[in-house]
């Protein structure tokens, strides 16, 4: 009996102590108040140094209203530095999780292992955020503001959004028009015959607007082989308007920093409000594989970029279309 009445006395105890930590925590915890940090200036500039390695410093800026990145100065997303901008002037922090420098490698703030981002303005430091690991969540992420020692738990997984690259930021459109400015497309395939299936060029024809008892309606236009025939060539308008659709705008898979120059397999001219925008694809053979056959890749370019680009599997049928694809079933 007497023993069991020590265990209960010990249990108690035990209760007792666990409670009164529990009341400390949540006095600390009331003390550390979530803060919000913003600044209201726009900045022009974002400069992202990940780790120690140089050669992932990116370079964000703003020339001449465009956003540019990386030393070459490529156009950038501007989604893209939109929500990087955000997350730099909109930071919550949630609590103090350290105020001890010797830390900083704990939470992933030490200099090889941190993201330091850099926000200014007219050449003013608007900004400076050490970010560290973000939490097993991804929810929140451990930070240092302004080079202060302190060591703060930040809302939203913040190293996953700086942690970037140059090739992220980097912008993928290559051109985008509204389809019904097109007038013509022509089509050249290198190594086809002289026939009509791999060359040739359509255009637009507009009709007269008809009278109705309604009133005037516009006739849709109508689009056309441009070439003789000794037999009428009679294009379906759905494939011809689908497929149209589909060019009015192109996004790179992936930009490419060298290309040699070669003769292009595919050439295909647009031309639309006034303007011509020229797609070319290049074809290549990759190393043959165990049945010992090459598979054919494609690089392109286009008169709109001086960079050479990879192009989605999904897209580079576009690119290749014959004149049987766009007949009359």
């Amino acid at each position: 009996m007497k023993q069991l009445g020590l265990r209960k006395v010990v249990l108690l105890c035990g209760i007792a102590v666990l409670f009164v930590v529990y009341v400390l925590q949540l006095a600390l915890t009331g003390r550390q108040k979530m803060q919000e940090l913003s600044f209201a200036e726009e900045p022009d500039s974002l400069l992202i140094q990940i780790g120690t390695d140089v050669s992932q410093t990116v370079a964000i800026a703003k020339e001449d209203g465009a956003w540019l990145v990386g030393d070459k100065k490529y156009p950038a997303a501007e989604s893209t530095v939109d929500s990087l901008i955000a997350a730099i002037k909109e930071i919550k922090l949630l609590g103090q999780a350290s105020g001890r420098t010797d830390d900083a490698e704990r939470y992933g703030l030490h200099e090889a292992g941190r993201v330091l981002v850099t926000a200014s303005k007219d050449g003013k430091v608007l900004r400076t955020l050490s970010v560290g690991k973000d939490t097993s969540t991804k929810s929140q992420s451990y930070v240092q503001v302004d080079g202060k020692p302190q060591i703060y738990l930040a809302g939203g997984a913040l190293h996953a959004t700086f942690a970037t690259s140059v090739a992220a930021v980097r912008s993928k459109a290559v051109y985008s028009f509204d389809a019904s400015t097109l007038t013509a497309v022509s089509v050249s395939t290198v190594g086809t015959d002289s026939s009509l299936e791999g060359n040739f060029r359509i255009r637009k024809e507009e009709q007269a607007a008809a009278e109705t008892e309604e009133g005037v309606s516009v006739a849709a236009p109508v689009w056309h082989l441009d070439a003789e025939t000794e037999e009428p060539v009679e294009l379906d308008e759905s494939k011809v308007s689908s497929w149209l659709s589909s060019l009015s705008s192109l996004n790179v898979d992936s930009w490419l920093d060298d290309a040699s120059a070669r003769a292009p397999e595919i050439v295909l001219d647009l031309e639309a409000g006034g303007k011509t925008y020229t797609v070319s694809l290049y074809a290549s053979y990759a190393e043959a594989g165990e049945d010992g056959e090459a598979e054919k890749q494609y690089t392109a370019s286009c008169s709109e970029t001086p960079y050479y680009f990879t192009l989605p599997s999904y897209v580079l049928p576009r690119f290749q279309k014959k004149l049987s694809d766009l007949k009359k079933d």
